[in-house]
């Protein structure tokens, strides 16, 4: 599987959000350690945060790379 580090973040924040939802809402329904349900949903709460804040440094990284990359197009063009 090929992919860059935002698809691949992007699927972990999925993952991490449903995760979290599932164990947040079957309080009844799972007879786990309420310590393993709080540890879990602070740490999908934790990943999608991450995910958030790291995603527009990456974002303008990778515009200034394709800006680059023009950049050197249009000068080997003239």
């Amino acid at each position: 599987m090929t992919g860059n580090k935002k698809d691949i973040n992007f699927v972990i924040l999925t993952i991490a959000l449903f995760i979290g939802i599932y164990v947040n809402e079957s309080i009844d329904i799972i007879n786990i350690n309420s310590t393993v349900k709080d540890f879990i949903v602070v740490f999908s709460i934790t990943v999608i945060l991450y995910n958030i804040s790291i995603y527009p440094y990456y974002y303008i990284k990778n515009l200034k790379e394709k800006s680059k990359s023009n950049n050197i197009k249009n000068n080997i063009k003239k």
